[in-house]
């Protein structure tokens, strides 16, 4: 059976991580530094995505945004994170069920999952974060939500 947790976004706050939700303001960062975050995502039971794998966090959601676009297209998409030397894949396995896959030199996460499911929860997990960070930073992200919301 396969299934997708709802998909967090967890961000960096100076001495722990704080779920997005719950922010109230845009958690500080010293000067110059990204704000570094992390996505939580669980796919039929494996941790593909957890605070372990913490990034820029804008620039991951954006990454995410890019691969959710280019597999509705083509099937299969890759896309690396902004900061780190790991790729993201996503890959139609059969009609209905996608691979999705995180490696990096020496690491691999891969889990199988409901296609609709899977698009569904990042799709949802991308739109509460740019949907709340403009909200905190007056910040817009029309390009990442229109990538998100197939409209490209």
């Amino acid at each position: 059976m396969t299934w997708v947790d709802p998909v967090r976004t967890r961000l960096w706050s100076t001495t722990e991580f704080v779920d997005l939700v719950d922010c109230t303001e845009r958690p500080h960062t010293r000067y110059g530094e990204d704000l570094a975050g992390a996505i939580l995502l669980t796919v039929s039971g494996v941790v593909i995505l957890d605070e372990n794998l913490a990034s820029e966090i804008e620039g991951l959601w954006s990454a995410v945004a890019h691969l959710v676009a280019e597999y509705r297209k083509t099937g299969c998409a890759r896309s690396l994170f902004p900061d780190q030397s790991l790729e993201l894949a996503l890959d139609r396995v059969s009609r209905g069920l996608v691979r999705i896959t995180v490696r990096g030199s020496d690491f691999r996460r891969a889990s199988v999952g409901g296609e609709a499911d899977l698009l569904s929860a990042l799709v949802a997990g991308g739109l509460q974060f740019f949907e709340k960070m403009a909200e905190l930073t007056q910040n817009f992200y029309a390009r990442e939500i229109q990538l998100l919301k197939g409209q490209q």
